[in-house]
């Protein structure tokens, strides 16, 4: 059985109707001003290198983007069927790592006086 830490965050699932809404209504808007600029299969033939599916898959992309991120940020834990409703509480200790890199111009000087010479 699948259980969330934060399962009030799957109601952000809900933009994906918006977003898929507001994209359609943008198509919608662009059809509409590429019929009042001209005749749309004159237009194609000036515009090759406009997609038809493009935009399909970047929104289908998005989409899946949106959704996967909401799931991951509702955390969600598998638990054992048999003692779903005993809660369990495992302390563990460890040590934290950070790794830092400096990349400003100072780290660009000479170490030994090179003009003495």
């Amino acid at each position: 059985m699948i259980t969330f830490a934060y399962p009030h965050l799957l109601y952000l699932l809900l933009l994906l109707p918006v977003v898929a809404g507001l994209f359609l209504l943008a198509r919608y808007a662009r059809m509409r001003k590429l019929r009042r600029f001209g005749n749309p299969d004159t237009l194609a033939a000036l515009m090759p290198e406009v997609s038809r599916y493009m935009p399909w898959v970047k929104l289908t992309f998005s989409l899946l983007i949106i959704a996967v991120l909401v799931i991951i940020l509702a955390r969600p834990r598998a638990t054992s069927g048999l003692d779903a409703d005993a809660a369990e509480t495992e302390t563990t200790r460890g040590i934290e790592v950070m790794i830092c890199m400096d990349v400003s111009n100072s780290m660009l000087a000479s170490s030994t006086d090179d003009e003495a010479g």
